[in-house]
């Protein structure tokens, strides 16, 4: 019941997100490191395009970038954001984690890649997009968004790296 174009062609339709809000956390155990990170984000002018996520148009604007304290906890919630969830997160020695515990659907999530033999060899984690709800989980956490707070999962990733 659709009018077609005469050459058979129909309108190409694409999804749009507007007002998009990503909230990054970085790790790692050189401060010198993610000194670097930051100054060549807001100063990036070794970049030939500026940052963007997925398609060209789609610019990363920062709103901030600053040192953030987490906290240790475990609690019943709902947060009503989408969490990625590795296998086995970075949390400080001796606190307990349950990948089981966590519900979502499981996926090999793509963090890295070199060039071998002129093709790309991806390197992945093991983890799962969780919808927000969370039973007695053990979680780094994010008081500056009030009692609500944010989850924070951060990848331990091969040889001690984190990610």
């Amino acid at each position: 019941g659709l009018g077609e174009h005469p050459g058979g062609q129909a309108p190409v339709t694409i999804d749009i997100l507007n007002n998009v809000r990503v909230i990054v956390y970085l790790m790692h155990e050189d401060i010198a490191f993610l000194q670097y990170l930051e100054e060549n984000l807001k100063n990036p002018v070794k970049r030939l395009y500026p940052l963007h996520l997925g398609r060209a148009e789609d610019l990363v604007v920062f709103e901030s970038i600053e040192p953030v304290d987490l906290i240790v906890t475990t609690r019943n919630a709902d947060f009503e954001h989408f969490f990625w969830v590795p296998e086995e997160p970075y949390l400080p020695p001796g606190v307990p984690f349950d990948f089981s515990r966590i519900d979502g659907l499981l996926y090999r999530v793509p963090v890295f890649w070199e060039l071998r033999d002129g093709s790309r060899n991806f390197h992945y984690v093991l983890a799962k997009l969780n919808d927000g709800r969370f039973r007695e989980v053990t979680f780094l956490f994010d008081t500056r968004f009030g009692l609500r707070g944010l989850p924070v999962f951060f990848a331990r990733y091969g040889g001690g790296r984190n990610v």
